[in-house]
């Protein structure tokens, strides 16, 4: 019975070691951070990203635009919140920049992503353009839960943000 449960114990590290490894490859496997974005069109605006990943304490669904220090600060101590130490918050001169931010909620697997995929300046707003994706019908996924999220840096601009695809 001991050596039974010996094994049982190695095949349940070995389950929760694989289920990391294919958590952090999601989660910094495929990240784009700093990514620059090309402009390609006369009306898109271009925007770099700060931050993206699968792992966030913001398990809501939100879309926000934050054009100030404070509500920057807030919003990443809250996002910040399940990792030990806390990273520090990303520097943007709020004098001449925005974030704009979308996180998906919390997800009882891997797999799921957010992404900002295009911002459009109408001329009276800004249209920020949002793509999400789940897990493939047979592919293998993590089984941890996860909180897609992706940050993006701007130009200010004072016109009002619309989310497409949120």
């Amino acid at each position: 019975m001991k050596k039974f449960s010996f094994m049982l114990f190695g095949m349940c590290m070995l389950v929760a070691f694989v289920g990391n490894i294919t958590l952090m490859s999601e989660a910094f496997g495929n990240k784009d951070r700093h990514a620059e974005h090309k402009k390609p069109a006369g009306n898109d605006v271009h925007f770099t990203t700060i931050d993206s990943g699968v792992s966030s304490g913001i398990a809501t669904r939100e879309s926000l635009v934050i054009r100030d220090e404070g509500d920057w600060l807030a919003l990443w101590r809250r996002h910040a919140s399940n990792r030990f130490p806390a990273p520090s918050a990303p520097n943007v001169n709020f004098s001449s920049e925005m974030i704009i931010a979308v996180f998906s909620g919390g997800r009882g697997s891997g797999g799921y992503a957010i992404k900002v995929e295009r911002i459009t300046d109408s001329g009276t707003e800004l249209v920020v353009t949002v793509g999400e994706t789940g897990p493939e019908r047979g592919n293998i996924n993590t089984m941890a839960l996860t909180q897609p999220f992706h940050m993006v840096q701007l130009a200010k601009a004072s016109v009002p943000v619309v989310f497409q695809g949120m």
